[in-house]
């Protein structure tokens, strides 16, 4: 089985839930509880992929500092760890992430170390050239890591590629996004991020760009457009406890359905219902527990 490259990030995440805001303009909130998990979009994608039966190769920076609890997750998880760059006297991304009772989030997240971009358009070349990947997706990440990731890609136009931008969405050069949505076969988005690549990537206002999008919108129905499809896949109510990781869920499901061939509408249906795993547990990789 030939593995899928995941360009993005390995991050330990702090999950709190509050309450809400403190009243007026003071911005305080008082926390209910705390939960450390693990993260980061490549981790996350990388953990479902795995579950589903694919081999994931996750392609991330990271501090080696306190990289050694992720590398034994990976390890459990029989994850191929070849495309992990480590920095010393660095440590790994995190992610702050406050969930409200209405599951509204407000996520602060530290990239870690900045990735050197001639480090990873080297690595993703040695990638590209021993494995003959089976797909390659670029997951929210440093525009600096995206573009040499994009380089690297120019000339293997046969593998299929998946682009979920996510919280990047709004950071995106213009010429960046634009270069993504010609080497892209699909997009994953959700509605606000949508709208923000908009600004910044006429093709996607018009119509005009050559992929297909995907676009959840939390309980909403998903919207698929382009290539000639255009779809709405409703979405049923479903328990609902924390939010975080779902759209990685549902990438990594997509993702894994699309690659065997199955139409758009069913792939989303497969990503819709591994979101909802995901929605019903705290944390972005704790949802296959009790199915393992």
């Amino acid at each position: 089985m030939s593995p899928i490259l995941v360009i993005g990030t390995l991050a330990y995440d702090l999950l709190a839930t509050h309450d809400d805001f403190g009243p007026g303009e003071r911005r305080n909130i008082k926390l209910q509880s705390i939960t450390q998990t693990l993260g980061g979009c490549a981790g996350n994608i990388a953990y479902n992929l795995r579950h589903l039966g694919s081999e994931p190769i996750p392609v991330a920076t990271v501090g080696l500092d306190d990289y050694h609890g992720y590398r034994e997750h990976l390890r459990d998880l029989d994850i191929n760890e070849a495309g992990v760059l480590t920095v010393p006297d660095a440590t790994c991304p995190r992610g702050f992430i406050f969930t409200a009772p209405d599951q509204s989030q407000l996520t602060a997240f530290y990239p870690g170390p900045v990735g050197n971009p001639a480090a990873v358009s080297r690595r993703m070349h040695a990638l590209l050239s021993q494995y003959e990947p089976a797909a390659v997706i670029i997951a929210p990440e440093q525009s600096i890591v995206v573009q040499a990731a994009a380089n690297a890609l120019r000339g293997h136009d046969t593998i299929p590629m998946i682009w979920s931008p996510g919280q990047y969405s709004a950071h995106l050069p213009a010429d960046l996004a634009g270069a993504l949505a010609e080497l892209a076969d699909v997009i994953i988005v959700n509605r606000a991020e949508m709208a923000e690549l908009e600004t910044v990537m006429p093709a996607a206002a018009s119509g005009t760009a050559n992929c297909t999008f995907i676009i959840t919108d939390g309980s909403g129905d998903v919207t698929a457009r382009g290539r000639g499809i255009s779809a709405r896949i409703p979405v049923a109510p479903r328990q609902s406890v924390d939010p975080t990781g779902c759209g990685d869920a549902f990438t990594a499901a997509f993702a894994h359905a699309w690659l065997a061939g199955h139409p758009i509408e069913w792939c989303a249906r497969r990503g819709i219902d591994l979101a909802a795993a995901c929605l019903a547990e705290t944390g972005a990789q704790c949802h296959f527990r009790q199915r393992v």
